[in-house]
């Protein structure tokens, strides 16, 4: 699916590009570490995002798969019984660890993706001066209730998880028959045919996911 935007192979190297192309200034957060890839989507539109969990819990031990980013989504409520909460909740079970992009809704209220379930990491967009972005989306100040999920007591909090880097993010470019539409303005004209800059809470959540690789 890449062929059709290059979002995936930019959040990918986020996660753990070496940065070959760049002498290493633009290597990810876990460089080198073991990538799998699930193509289940067409450029905007995400087709299969359950059948990207359901490869993940059938080749868990297979392949060693400890971390799962997620950046994509909308945003909504949060309903426990959602089949892609349900999916993620299965992921958590078998010790492994979800992280999921908070969204690009911001900044009004209750703009927060409809996965940010307690047993999930939500990740924000933050700018290189600590704060939050505009368009980050966030959720609802004390917000919060409990429910039960298999017997266990579980509390939802309309919020993101934490805030990770997310604005003017330089990382691998899709070598694809459709250009991705970043920006390369700021880029030095050597590292354009390699890397490409983006902006989004798709480019925080592959920043926490490499740190829980690292971890």
């Amino acid at each position: 699916t890449d062929n059709n935007s290059g979002h995936g192979t930019h959040v990918a190297g986020t996660v753990g590009g070496t940065g070959e192309r760049s002498g290493g200034k633009f290597e990810g957060v876990a460089p080198g570490v073991d990538l799998i890839g699930y193509g289940s989507g067409a450029t905007l539109f995400v087709l299969d995002a359950l059948g990207g969990f359901d490869y993940v819990l059938t080749n868990q031990f297979k392949y060693n798969i400890r971390v799962i980013n997620n950046s994509w989504g909308s945003s909504g409520s949060f309903d426990p019984n959602d089949p892609v909460n349900i999916a993620t909740y299965e992921c958590y079970k078998n010790g492994i660890t979800v992280v999921f992009s908070a969204g690009n809704s911001g900044p009004g209220e209750m703009t927060i993706t409809p996965y940010a379930a307690p047993w999930v990491i939500t990740a924000a967009a933050g700018n290189r001066y600590g704060g939050l972005t505009d368009f980050s989306s966030r959720g609802l100040k004390d917000d919060q209730y409990s429910f039960e999920l298999e017997g266990k007591t579980w509390v939802y909090e309309n919020r993101p998880t934490i805030t990770g880097p997310g604005e003017d993010i330089i990382s691998t470019r899709a070598l694809g028959p459709v250009p991705l539409l970043g920006d390369d303005t700021t880029l030095e004209p050597q590292y354009i045919p390699f890397y490409t800059k983006m902006s989004g809470t798709s480019m925080s959540s592959p920043h926490v996911a490499g740190i829980c690789a690292l971890l």
